[in-house]
């Protein structure tokens, strides 16, 4: 048993993946881990179970509308976003969603262009003292807004 690998090489699509043959060795994982792995092997074996629904079933106009919701948002625009009574909008809700950025290359290409070209980002730039007595620039948008500035 000894000489038996672990994995196999599996083509798929003219690239290479490995099939765990022998998965004795999740045994000694925590259980969410274990779990983790076994989905990840399952959907390589099963390839129908890689796609998007999302992608699949919803034109691209009902797509760019749900991307306009989740990444448009007016208020960073504001000088509100960025006022220092206001901590810097560090306890501000923006309500972005910009993590669906990372689900798939496809959306990521879709939807990147409404963030970043139909949002307009507000930054503003100042000095402060720093703790050893010179002077620094600190810039402030709602993008740095859980940076802390004071000294």
């Amino acid at each position: 048993m000894a000489d038996q690998p672990l994995h196999t090489p599996v083509s798929t699509n003219s690239k290479t993946a490995y099939m765990l043959t022998d998965i004795s060795c999740l045994e000694e994982l925590p259980e969410e881990a274990r779990r983790h792995i076994m989905k990840q092997i399952i959907a390589i074996q099963n390839p129908k179970l890689l796609v998007c629904d999302f992608l699949d079933k919803f034109p691209r106009e009902i797509r760019d509308f749900i991307y306009e919701h989740l990444l448009i948002k007016p208020v960073l625009a504001e000088h509100a976003s960025i006022r220092k009574d206001g901590e810097y909008g560090a306890k501000a809700v923006y309500e972005l969603a910009p993590n669906i950025l990372r689900v798939c290359w496809q959306i990521y290409e879709e939807a990147s262009p409404v963030l970043y070209k139909r949002n307009t980002f507000l930054m503003a730039f100042g000095f402060c003292r720093n703790i050893y007595g010179g002077y620094c620039i600190e810039m402030v948008s709602p993008l740095t807004r859980y940076q802390s500035f004071e000294n």
